[in-house]
């Protein structure tokens, strides 16, 4: 299978994902009005053999309109269906994700020209992949790697699942590989439907020049988040929609930055539940080796 079969392929499968599956009662509407032009067909058949024809005249228009009524919605249904079926699981879609991030990661190191020896990060003990991995191993966890951040593509189109957690067709990716003498980032854009990468930016600053790493709140009042496939819609109703970002800020002014959480503005508590990025435990290394650097003097928001 050649990389573009495959990723039509993959596609395919991951495109059922995001749309949402029909209600059962519609099928049984749809049958139902074609059950039913069937019967006033039938009767206005007999009643036209059997003289009455004004009777089996109007019964036969009856029937007509429920047999195109029920073939319409007998086809919209088929259609979504087909369309929303099989749905991959959870677990696919994050092990998929999974395998997505440790080949950006591949290329992260590759485009950055830096191997593992290269990185000033001790050998993780544990999988920064974990959650993704649902107790499996990814491999994550051996040797030294460089920091992976990862978050929705806020533009992107979102399904959530049975499990509350959104997942979306585009994500933001970055990857941070401290070394010696500097901070490299390689940051892209992935779509999640093919595995290919886009708006791949790499940036390489010297630590002095590093001024900043946070996480901060911004509003969102014009977006609209995209809600492609949903259980429950009082999942995703924000009155206005606020992001959450980690960025690393550097003297000039430029920044690099990731979404890492979605919420409500007038009631924070209401959230989007996203995967588990590990947010948390790449601040802190990030934080530590700016510390160790520059002598304990870098702002730290």
């Amino acid at each position: 299978m050649n990389v573009n079969t495959a990723a039509t392929a993959r596609k395919k499968k991951i495109e059922k994902y995001f749309h949402k599956t029909p209600n059962p009662s519609d099928n049984t509407i749809a049958l139902a009005f074609l059950i039913g032009g069937g019967v006033l067909a039938f009767i206005g058949l007999l009643l036209l053999g059997g003289g009455g024809a004004f009777f089996g005249v109007v019964l036969m228009a009856g029937a007509g309109y429920l047999g195109y009524q029920g073939f319409l919605r007998k086809s919209a249904y088929d259609r979504a269906y087909e369309a929303s079926t099989p749905k991959p699981t959870a677990k696919e879609m994050d092990r998929l994700l999974l395998d997505d991030l440790l080949k950006i990661e591949r290329t992260a190191m590759t485009q950055l020209d830096l191997t593992p020896e290269d990185l000033q990060l001790e050998a993780s003990g544990s999988d920064p992949f974990a959650a993704l991995a649902h107790g499996s191993a990814s491999s994550a966890h051996e040797g030294r790697r460089p920091l992976v951040v990862f978050g929705p593509a806020v533009n992107s189109g979102f399904a959530i699942g049975e499990d509350d957690v959104w997942r979306c067709k585009r994500y933001e990716v970055m990857v941070i590989c401290p070394t010696s003498y500097h901070m490299a980032i390689y940051r892209c854009v992935l779509d999640f439907l093919t595995g290919g990468m886009q708006s791949v930016e790499t940036h390489e600053y010297h630590y002095t020049d590093v001024v900043a790493v946070s996480t901060n709140t911004r509003p969102a009042p014009d977006l609209v988040l995209d809600i492609l496939a949903i259980i429950d819609e009082e999942q995703v109703r924000f009155a206005r929609t606020l992001l959450k970002e980690f960025q690393i800020v550097v003297s000039s002014g430029d920044r690099s930055k990731v979404v890492v959480g979605i919420s409500d503005e007038e009631d924070p508590d209401n959230s989007a539940t996203l995967q588990d990025s590990g947010i948390n435990r790449v601040i802190d290394t990030v934080r530590k080796v700016l510390r160790d650097k520059k002598g304990g003097t870098a702002a730290l928001n």
